[in-house]
C-alpha cells in the first residue's frame, strides 16, 4: 500500500530499514527518482505501450550500475546534477559491444532529462552532447524469397503461423499491430461490374500519435486469410500471443536468422525493387520522414543501375554491348 501511495502522488515514503529483496521508494534528489518522475510524466504516458515497456527497462538497468569501477556506489543514488557527459558516456560505453543497445542508453538518459528540464528538477542535459555509436549493422535480417519458401514448406497455407507471416509482409505491419487484426478491420467496396475492393484499416501502435493506415488487402493476403479456418472463427485473425509463438515457428522451419521485423523490411524490399518511389514506401508503412524509405529505395537503385551498366566492364570482346533485357528495348 505504501508504494501504490509514492504512485499515486509521486512521492516518495517516510524511509524505512532495508530488507533484502524488497522493493523500496527512492529518495528524492536521486538519478532513480529522476526516472520515476520520467515514468509518472505525461511525457513518458503518450509513448506506445512498447516503446514505455523497453525504455523502462533500459532505465532500470542504469540503477544497479556502479559510478566507477570498483566502486559500491551505484547510478540510482546519484543526484542528477552530478550526472556529467562523462558518466553517461561510461554508461554507454559499458554496453560497447552492442552499439544499438549502448545508443538506446544514450536516448534514454537524454529524454529523462528533456523531461527533467521542463520540470525544472534539474538544470542542464548531460547527455545531449554524448554521440551515439556508429553501427554497421542493418539491423534485423531482411528475409529472401527462398526463406520464405523454406517458411512455406513447414508452415503451409492454411496454418496460421503462415497467415501470420503473410501478414508481415503483404500488410507491412509491425509486431504489435499484427496480432489486433480482425475481420472488423477490413472494410469491402462492391464495384458495378461484380468486382470487390477490399481495404484494411488500422492505427499503428508506435507511434505517440498513431498514424491510422488505410491499405488495399492484396488478392494473396485475402486468399490466405479465407484459406486459414482459425481466421474464419474468430474476432482476430490469429488468437495467439505473438513474438515467442512466431520466433518458434521460423526457428521450427529452421530459419534461425529470422524475425517478425525482417518480414517487413522483406515487403519493403520487393515494393521498392518493383519501383515503389519514397512516398509510396511511407504510405504503407506509416513512416513520417522519408529516411527510412530512401534506405529501400537507394538500394533498390543501386540494383537497377548496377544491372543495367554492368555490361560496361568490357574488353570489347563481348557479343553483346547490352544485356539482353535491355537489347529489347
Amino acid at each position: 500500500m505504501g508504494a501504490y501511495e509514492w504512485a499515486l502522488n509521486g512521492a516518495p515514503e517516510p524511509a524505512t530499514p532495508a530488507e533484502p529483496g524488497k522493493w523500496q521508494p527512492s529518495v528524492k534528489g536521486t538519478w532513480r527518482w529522476l526516472c520515476e518522475q520520467y515514468f509518472l510524466s505525461a511525457e513518458f504516458k503518450r509513448l506506445g505501450d512498447r516503446t514505455r515497456h523497453v525504455r523502462r527497462q533500459i532505465l532500470e538497468a542504469t540503477y544497479d550500475e556502479s559510478v566507477k569501477p570498483g566502486a559500491e556506489a551505484t547510478f540510482a543514488n546519484c543526484p542528477p546534477s552530478k550526472f556529467s557527459p562523462q558518466a553517461v558516456r561510461a554508461l554507454r560505453d559499458r554496453k560497447v559491444d552492442t552499439p544499438e543497445a549502448a545508443n538506446g542508453r544514450v536516448k534514454a538518459i537524454r529524454q529523462v532529462f528533456v523531461y527533467g528540464i521542463e520540470a525544472d528538477h534539474v538544470k542542464t542535459n548531460p547527455a545531449r552532447d554524448v554521440p551515439y555509436f556508429r553501427s554497421a549493422s542493418e539491423g534485423h535480417h531482411t528475409w529472401t524469397a527462398e526463406e520464405v519458401l523454406k517458411f512455406r514448406e513447414k508452415h503451409p497455407v492454411g496454418s496460421k503461423a503462415w497467415l501470420a507471416l503473410a501478414l508481415l509482409m503483404f500488410i507491412g505491419g509491425r509486431r504489435a499491430d499484427i496480432p489486433a487484426f480482425g475481420r472488423q478491420h477490413i472494410s469491402e467496396i462492391r464495384h458495378p461490374n461484380g468486382s470487390i475492393e477490399r481495404w484494411l484499416r488500422y492505427p499503428q501502435n508506435k507511434n505517440r500519435n498513431p498514424v491510422t493506415l488505410e491499405l488495399p488487402v492484396l488478392r494473396a493476403l485475402w486468399k490466405t486469410i479465407e484459406d486459414t479456418p482459425s481466421a474464419k472463427e474468430n474476432l482476430t485473425f490469429l488468437v495467439t500471443g505473438f513474438g515467442n509463438w512466431f520466433k518458434k515457428r521460423y526457428r521450427g522451419a529452421e530459419l534461425h536468422h529470422g524475425s517478425a521485423h525482417g518480414l517487413r523490411k522483406a515487403g519493403a524490399t520487393l515494393a521498392a525493387e518493383n519501383g515503389a518511389s519514397e512516398f509510396e514506401l511511407m504510405a504503407i508503412f506509416g513512416w513520417k520522414i522519408s529516411k527510412q524509405a530512401s534506405h529501400y529505395t537507394r538500394k533498390a537503385r543501386q540494383k537497377r543501375l548496377a544491372g543495367d551498366a554492368m555490361h560496361l566492364i568490357d574488353l570489347g570482346e563481348s557479343e553483346n554491348k547490352r544485356p539482353p533485357h535491355l537489347l529489347a528495348k
